[in-house]
């Protein structure tokens, strides 16, 4: 009901009035897009039936820009970037979840690099098929290099002996 009364509200407008608000939302639309600091649409300067609609571009707007702060701030790998996000932006939604995603994958290779080779990532695609692939190689080089070690040190006690043994 309320999108047939404002279809007549906006039909019974004066063709100046509309193409006010049409050119008024797409160069808002495209300033969100292209030029998001000069970004401004003033609902009060549109026809009436036009308000609700510019209210709902503008938090799409908000919405935006949010997630285009966060993505920057991912992109540069500042996985700690606090840009405020509000409860309601779903259109940010999935890079929040990205950030938390990239700081356990941050801690994850923390902890493989202080030798704790049992970490499996399970969640990042290919990427976790690389990591988990490198983790198994460097837990067999580290298995490899203890018993080289272990070998070396028994070789160095026989040495030893047969050392002290032709001394005496």
């Amino acid at each position: 009901m309320a999108a047939e009364k404002n279809t007549v509200e906006i039909a019974s407008l004066p063709l100046e009035e509309v193409e006010f608000a049409v050119n008024a939302f797409f160069g808002y639309l495209r300033d969100v897009l292209y030029h998001p600091k000069q970004a401004h649409l003033d609902p009060q300067q549109l026809a009436e039936p036009f308000r609700e609609l510019a209210q709902g571009m503008i938090f799409i707007g908000k919405c935006i820009e949010e997630g285009r702060v966060l993505a920057h701030e991912l992109s540069r790998g500042n996985l700690e970037a606090t840009a405020k996000i509000s409860s309601d932006n779903e259109i940010a939604s999935g890079l929040k979840s990205l950030q938390a995603t990239l700081k356990h994958i941050s801690w994850q290779v923390g902890q493989i690099a202080k030798g704790d080779y049992n970490q499996r990532l399970s969640f990042a695609g290919s990427f976790s098929s690389a990591v988990n692939d490198m983790v198994t190689q460097l837990r067999e080089r580290d298995a490899a290099l203890r018993a080289e070690i272990f070998l070396t040190q028994l070789l160095a006690d026989e040495s030893r002996n047969t050392v002290m043994l032709l001394e005496s």
